[in-house]
This record gives structure tokens, C-alpha cells and sequence, in this order.
């Protein structure tokens, strides 16, 4: 049950005030952490041991998704690591010029992150899976960090990902950059996780205990392992939802369009599952009414208030591609995000939604005609 405390009970737990801090913070991390402490602060109790900091006032809605997100988080690295904390504190910061994570020698660990960054959630939950456990191993680390910080905005647990082989597949796709450790880490992670999820935890061990070379060596090979069963040239799915999962746009695209072309007397509930999915990146001229009564006059459809909000934005979202000011392409943009998310309570589409705004939050503030899409989804 979140609740408010005193922001002075959180900092006697990190026994951190604003006289003793200075030998306790590396040098880079000091600046951020004073702008901080010498803020008006808000406490709130999130969790068994786990507390937020802030220096400003957080929402019901605010407090809720950061714990959505820290369950999460917590349920993912369970799976993948032991937990080094007894005590963890977030403070979240309006504007920060760093955001890091500390672990001190007495089991508590503490995670500054910014509210300003346009990509909060993904840092949310980056720093909160540093938290739970850091070594002196960044490949393992910050793979760790990125993998949960994908999986947790599209899963509720470690289950689920499980079932979703297509997205650990899609994970693997691409040969990672052995220079980068956030991406190599985190494919390493999901290939470990295909072969067999009974030895991540075993592997990241055996990673962590390891030389930093030999280490990446482990995680070479289990790459190599997996790539290797991808073929050079992938035979196209016939299935428009692989297409989807995998990251091939454009084929999906092209469904779609060819959904908006066929009579509307012969969509069945999976066209329209697909037009949900994404109907606002389709390269296609229908206004929002226009869908709506084709979506009416349908003989096999779900229950239009299903999915109906979701053509009530159409239209916005092809507005923001005529704006021309950044500033006010962000501000649209983050609307309807915020309204997207809002209405994610239906589980059947819930997790294509968040999935929708993961590539929404890619237009802000640009949305030129240009490989977006294509550039977001080789991050994914």
C-alpha cells in the first residue's frame, strides 16, 4: 500500500544528510545529489524496504505506475540474479543532469533518475534493476538493466516472457556489438534464456565470477549459439501477428493497408485485433469516422466499445505529422500517450498498446519521413 512518510525517516534509513553525504557520493554523482537534498522533499513508502524520494508532488497515477513498474522489475530480476539489498530507495529527481545507482556497504542501495527524460518508464525501470544487485561487471549489469527495462514495459512477470518466445527470438535477431555492453548483455540474456531459462541464473554467475574477458567469451558463445540457428534469409511469415512481434513493419504495414482495402462485409475479429495494433501508423488517408463505420456496418466484429477510443485518436496522431514546431510535436505527442495509456485495461490488447506507445514515444520531437520505425525496432 503506497502511503506518504516523512522524507527525514527516508534519509535517517540511508543515514544521509545533508552535512555527511560528500564522503559517502562519488565526486560526478555530487552535484545531482545536492541539488536534491537541499530541495523541498517528498517521502513515500512503496514497498517492503523500498521508498520514493521527490522533489516534487507525485500523482495517485505516478505512484501507481512506479509500482507497476517496480513489481516488475523485482519479479524479472528475481529470475535473473540474487538481490544484494535489504533497503532500496528511489529518489526521482524533476530535472537531473545524472541518474545512477549506488549500493552502500550496509545492504541499502539507492537509484537517482530524472522525471524530465522523454524515455522515464525505460529509466525507471533501468536504474530500479540496478537496485536489486550490482557487480563490478558491466556487461552484466547493464544487460541485466536493458533487458528489464524492455521486458518490464511489456510484461506483468518473468512467465510471461517465458510464452513470448517470438519477442526473445526477435531479441537475437541481430548480431550484437561486442563494444557495447547494454545490447550485448542483453542479447546474451535472451539467448541463454531460448536455450534453456533454468541457466540464466547460473550463467550470469558464472559471467559475474569470471575475468571481464572470459566473460564476454561465455556470452560470445552463447550468442554464436543461438544466431547460428537463424537463418541467413528468413522465410516471410504467414502469419501477419509474427510479423508484428518480430519487428518487420513494413510486411505488417502492408497487411494492414490490405485490411482497409477489403470489402467490409468480410473482416473477421483478427483483422480488426490488427487494426487496433497499428492503425495509426498505417500509410492510409481514412479519417477516424471513416474507420468507425466500417468498423459499424462489419459482420464479424468484437464489441465495438473494445477498441472504439482507439480510432477517437487516429486522427491526432496524423495531425502531429504536419506540425512543424518541436515543442509543440512533444507536447501533442505525450497527450496522447498519456491517453493511449489510459486505456490499456483490455488484457487482450493491453500488452500491443504498451507496445504501440514504445513506438509512439519514437516521434517525439521528430517525425520527418524517415526510417523511424525501422531504427526503433533495431534497438528492440
Amino acid at each position: 500500500m503506497i502511503r506518504k512518510i516523512s522524507p527525514q525517516t527516508i534519509l535517517d534509513k540511508l543515514q544521509l544528510n545533508q552535512n555527511n553525504y560528500e564522503n559517502q557520493i562519488p565526486p560526478r554523482y555530487l552535484d545531482s545529489l545536492k541539488y536534491i537534498l537541499h530541495s523541498n522533499l517528498y517521502g513515500y513508502y512503496l514497498a517492503k524496504k523500498t521508498y520514493i524520494l521527490s522533489n516534487y508532488t507525485l500523482k495517485q497515477k505516478d505512484l501507481n505506475d512506479c509500482s507497476l513498474l517496480y513489481n516488475r522489475c523485482k519479479n524479472i530480476n528475481q529470475h535473473l540474479q540474487k538481490t544484494l539489498s535489504n533497503t532500496r530507495i528511489i529518489i526521482l529527481c524533476k530535472k537531473s543532469k545524472h541518474q545512477f545507482c549506488l549500493h552502500f556497504g550496509n545492504s541499502i542501495a539507492l537509484a537517482l533518475i530524472s522525471r524530465n527524460s522523454q524515455q522515464f518508464h525505460k529509466d525507471f525501470c533501468h536504474e530500479v534493476s540496478h537496485l536489486f544487485a550490482l557487480s563490478n561487471n558491466k556487461y552484466i549489469d547493464e544487460g541485466i538493466a536493458v533487458f528489464t527495462e524492455k521486458v518490464a514495459l511489456l510484461f506483468d512477470n518473468f512467465e510471461e516472457i517465458l510464452k513470448n518466445k517470438i519477442w526473445l527470438i526477435s531479441q537475437t535477431a541481430h548480431r550484437a556489438n561486442k563494444y557495447n555492453p547494454y545490447t550485448y548483455g542483453c542479447t546474451a540474456i535472451a539467448s541463454v534464456i531460448l536455450d534453456n531459462y533454468k541457466n540464466i541464473k547460473p550463467f550470469l554467475d558464472q559471467c559475474k565470477q569470471a575475468s571481464l574477458k572470459k566473460s564476454i567469451e561465455l556470452m560470445h558463445l552463447a550468442i554464436q549459439k543461438h544466431f547460428k540457428k537463424q537463418p541467413t534469409a528468413p522465410k516471410k511469415l504467414e502469419n501477419p501477428n509474427h510479423e508484428y512481434f518480430l519487428g518487420n513493419i513494413h510486411s505488417f504495414l502492408k497487411h494492414v493497408s490490405y485490411i482497409l482495402t477489403k470489402s467490409v462485409n468480410i473482416l473477421n475479429f483478427q483483422d480488426w485485433l490488427n487494426l487496433t495494433r497499428c492503425t495509426f501508423l498505417a500509410p492510409v488517408n481514412q479519417t477516424a469516422k471513416q474507420l468507425t463505420k466500417s468498423f459499424q456496418s462489419t459482420h464479424h466484429s468484437p464489441p465495438y466499445d473494445k477498441i472504439a477510443w482507439l480510432f477517437k485518436i487516429i486522427n491526432k496522431i496524423h495531425n502531429i505529422k504536419s506540425i512543424k514546431n518541436s515543442q509543440k510535436i512533444a507536447e501533442r505527442t505525450r497527450k496522447i500517450i498519456l491517453e493511449i495509456s489510459y486505456n490499456t485495461q483490455d488484457k487482450q490488447i493491453g500488452n500491443d498498446v504498451l507496445l504501440m506507445i514504445e513506438i509512439l514515444e519514437k516521434y517525439i520531437p521528430n517525425t520527418a519521413q524517415k526510417s523511424i520505425l525501422k531504427g526503433y525496432y533495431n534497438d528492440f
